[in-house]
């Protein structure tokens, strides 16, 4: 869009803020659809709407420039011109990384599925839809083989119950969940590209038991809203003697942490009539029938995503994240030996999930260093875990195109409001949870 003349009046700058904030909201909205399957015409739509957002940007700033001048001092308007600088020069940055995008896509078409500027091949599904009952029931009785999960007297009343080492409780057959710890969502290929090469015998370990734990429904249902989370079973100020001694145990033992104990949810029935609510089994550890463990990599995952769930939960409220908990997500207690994520495959994830989640590869930083040095550092930097805001955004994204398609009166400005507020709450977690999340 060309920029403003000087004999622009009021109301035609104001139509066209708002053809703008139409075209960004549509643009985004777009994108946003497709979900993970990006190439070279998405990311051509994505440099449209970068466009658009900085010619925007340069309406706002004339618009604060303008206001400067009339001002007497204009000290007390200086905050406002800089801060619609910086934006103008990340927006330059997005652009030209857009373009970047746009140029490695286009040259590596008809490539099939490994359209990714990486390479990664990365995919939404694990398995098909035809085979994906078949492949859960194997993957449920694999666990429950692995973790000795069948009741010692199969022939007896209690035969057909199941063991949750979660609540250490026989559970009935139909109410025991086998859980994926990494989910199926992501695919094997994107697992491989996260977290390097298989560990058992070179076997794909999506549907493997070491990413997987059978408990009871509820127990399933508290982790999924982040009420609690599995860890390591050592004291929260461990020593460092400590959590060697855990770190070269086997097996390993994990405890249940209740993230936020103030929160209602925390203070509900388990569901096994036996009088506990969750709060109860804060610090428990979790009981195994055999030496099998999940893997630590795939539990911290989740944990990972737990700690983003409260922080998405409650954006704006501060202390509902335990500090505790949001500095130690990365500390040396989840730091055991094994292939965890290769920084290299950041920029595939961010790529691949879309410009919504630009904003994780961090803001570019003035100064002495070459952008693609940038470039570099902020890839490095603590932001692999697009993955688990991707896990976690899943609900919030179909509940938003929900009420997007049931809204009939379109208000630009109150779209791109509702645009930002929603997105803050990802955009918080990710500059206070994510920048102390560090793979160990």
């Amino acid at each position: 869009m060309a920029p403003s003349t000087p004999d622009e009046t009021p109301k035609a700058r104001k139509d066209r803020l708002d053809t703008l904030a139409f075209d960004i909201w549509y643009n985004r909205r777009t994108l946003k659809r497709k979900g993970n399957s990006f190439n070279a015409t998405d990311w051509t739509l994505a440099h449209e709407m970068t466009t658009d957002e900085l010619a925007r940007s340069t309406i706002q700033l004339e618009d604060a420039l303008e206001v400067l001048e009339q001002s007497s001092g204009g000290c007390h308007y200086q905050e406002p011109v800089w801060l619609h600088l910086e934006k103008r020069e990340l927006l330059l940055w997005q652009q030209r990384r857009c373009v970047r995008q746009m140029q490695r896509l286009a040259t590596t078409a008809g490539g099939g599925d490994k359209s990714t500027p990486s390479g990664l091949a990365l995919v939404n599904k694990g398995v098909g839809q035809e085979d994906e009952e078949r492949v859960r029931t194997a993957f449920r009785e694999r666990i429950i083989d692995e973790y000795d999960c069948r009741h010692p007297e199969p022939e007896g009343p209690y035969g057909e119950l199941l063991w949750c080492p979660v609540v250490s409780e026989w559970v009935g057959h139909c109410s025991a969940v086998a859980v994926q710890l990494f989910d199926n969502r992501h695919g094997q290929e994107t697992m491989d590209a996260v977290f390097r090469q298989a560990e058992a015998g070179g076997e794909a370990e999506l549907f493997h038991p070491r990413n997987g734990l059978l408990m009871f429904g509820t127990v399933q249902v508290a982790i999924e809203e982040g009420v609690l989370a599995i860890v390591p079973d050592v004291p929260s100020n461990a020593t460092a003697e400590e959590i060697c001694r855990w770190r070269e145990s086997r097996p390993r033992e994990y405890k249940v942490r209740i993230l936020d104990p103030g929160r209602r949810e925390a203070n509900l029935s388990v569901g096994l009539f036996n009088g506990k609510i969750w709060k109860d089994y804060d610090g428990k550890r979790l009981e195994f029938r055999s030496e099998a463990r999940p893997s630590a990599r795939y539990l911290y995952f989740r944990y990972v995503t737990q700690i983003l769930r409260c922080a998405l939960r409650y954006p704006f409220q501060v202390g509902r994240v335990p500090q505790g908990e949001v500095e130690g997500v990365g500390t040396r207690i989840w730091a055991v030996s094994g292939p965890y994520v290769r920084t290299s495959t950041i920029r595939a994830f961010v790529e691949e999930f879309g410009c919504e989640y630009e904003h994780l590869f961090g803001e570019p930083e003035p100064g002495g260093e070459s952008e693609e040095m940038r470039e570099v550092e902020h890839v490095d930097d603590d932001r692999f875990y697009i993955a688990a805001v991707e896990q976690v955004q899943h609900t919030l994204r179909e509940q938003t195109f929900d009420d997007e398609d049931e809204d009939e009166d379109f208000d630009p400005e109150e779209a791109e409001a509702a645009w930002q507020a929603s997105m803050a709450r990802v955009v918080v977690p990710a500059g206070t949870v994510l920048t102390h999340l560090r793979m160990p």
